[in-house]
């Protein structure tokens, strides 16, 4: 008579490794899922929201469009841009529109603790000002034509 055989055979423990091993792939796998869904949804909701609030000062009357500026990090209007309106509130014209919008990104740049060295103000395609940095501190004209972009007016 043999011995009474206890717990599962070799075979049988090759088979719940393998299944176990299975089970953690897939876990894995649906978590990576979860994450990718996670992120592209978030980027989505981020761009939805940008593009309204774009599309939204872009349709804005003219007295929003004078006191909200766009702050870029780079010299590139394609950019992540951040808007922020005149620190006093007020619409103001020409040099006094300048200077508010670069005071305004130089003081949103700090709090940031964006770097952003000679900061040039440019006139946008939809008539705000967007304030870039002039890294190579090339004439204003000179620059915002660079970026394909107007100069402010100033008078």
């Amino acid at each position: 008579m043999s011995a009474p055989q206890l717990g599962p055979s070799h075979a049988q423990i090759t088979m719940m490794g393998h299944n176990i091993s299975a089970r953690i792939v897939a876990a894995r796998a649906r978590r990576r899922r979860q994450i990718r869904l996670t992120i592209a949804a978030g980027a989505v909701t981020v761009g939805v929201a940008l593009s309204a609030a774009g599309i939204g000062v872009a349709t804005a009357p003219p007295a929003v469009q004078e006191t909200v500026f766009s702050c870029f990090p780079v010299d590139n209007p394609g950019s992540t841009v951040a808007s922020i309106s005149a620190l006093d509130g007020l619409a103001h014209e020409g040099a006094d529109r300048v200077h508010a919008a670069l005071e305004a990104c130089t003081y949103l740049y700090g709090f940031n603790g964006v770097q952003s060295p000679d900061p040039t103000a440019c006139e946008l395609p939809d008539l705000r000002l967007g304030v870039f940095p002039n890294l190579e501190k090339v004439d204003d004209e000179d620059f915002c034509r660079s970026l394909g972009l107007g100069l402010p007016p100033r008078g």
